[in-house]
C-alpha cells in the first residue's frame, strides 16, 4: 500500500511539473482572436439571401450611418448610387477600460473607417483602420493604430499579461461586431416602414 501511495505522490509531482512548464512556456497573439485580412485588423459582414432590393438597402445603410455612428464632422465621407457603395469615417468611446487603455490618463476613443456595399439582396460591410486616440486632460492627443499596437507586437506571456490580452481581444470583437450587427435593426425598421 506504502509503494502505491509513493508511485501517486511521483506520478502527482511529475504531472503538477509538467504542467508548471507548459503553462510557462504558453504565449498569446491577439491574432488568435481577432479577425485579421491582409495582415490588417478588419471586421466584416457579409449578408446574403436577403428579401430586400438595393434601393432600400442604401436608405438603411445612409440611415445606419448617421443614427449610429458619430464623427466630429460628416460621417459619411463617400458614396455611390450605382456601384452600392457608401464609406465613412466615426469614432466610439471606450466605455469600457480593458487593458489597452486602463494605465492611460485622458479620454479614449476608437477611430475607424467603415465601408457598405449594398446589393439587390445582400451587402457587406468593413470596419477596418481602426485607430486607438487617447485626448488627455492636457497636452498632445496620441494616436496609435490597432494593427500595429496588437498585431505586430511580440507575443504576450504570463499568465495575467495573456488573461487582459484575451480580455482585449474580446472587448474589441464584442464592440465591433456589435456595431456591425445593429444595421440589422435598421434594415427591419425599413422593411416595416410602409409610409
Amino acid at each position: 500500500m506504502e509503494q502505491i501511495k509513493a508511485k501517486l505522490k511521483s506520478w502527482l509531482v511529475l504531472v503538477l511539473l509538467f504542467a508548471s512548464i507548459s503553462s510557462y512556456g504558453q504565449s498569446y497573439n491577439f491574432t488568435q482572436d481577432l479577425p485579421v485580412k491582409n495582415g490588417k485588423l478588419v471586421y466584416e459582414k457579409i449578408v446574403e439571401g436577403m428579401d430586400v432590393k438595393k434601393p432600400l438597402l442604401y436608405a438603411s445603410a445612409k440611415k445606419w450611418m448617421a443614427d449610429v455612428l458619430k464623427n466630429t464632422g460628416p460621417v459619411l465621407q463617400t458614396e455611390d448610387l450605382t456601384t452600392g457603395q457608401l464609406i465613412g469615417k466615426a469614432f466610439l468611446d471606450v466605455e469600457n477600460r480593458s487593458s489597452l487603455v486602463n494605465s492611460l490618463e485622458g479620454y479614449p476613443i476608437y477611430k475607424f473607417s467603415v465601408q457598405l456595399d449594398v446589393r439587390d439582396g445582400k451587402y457587406r460591410m468593413r470596419i477596418y483602420d481602426i485607430l486607438l486616440n487617447i485626448q488627455p486632460r492636457a497636452g498632445e492627443e496620441l494616436t496609435a493604430s490597432l494593427d500595429s499596437l496588437l498585431l505586430k507586437s511580440a507575443p504576450i506571456t504570463g499568465k495575467t499579461r495573456i488573461e487582459k490580452a484575451k480580455a482585449t481581444s474580446s472587448e474589441l470583437n464584442s464592440i465591433f461586431r456589435g456595431l456591425l450587427n445593429s444595421f440589422n435593426d435598421i434594415i427591419k425598421e425599413a422593411k416595416l416602414d410602409d409610409f
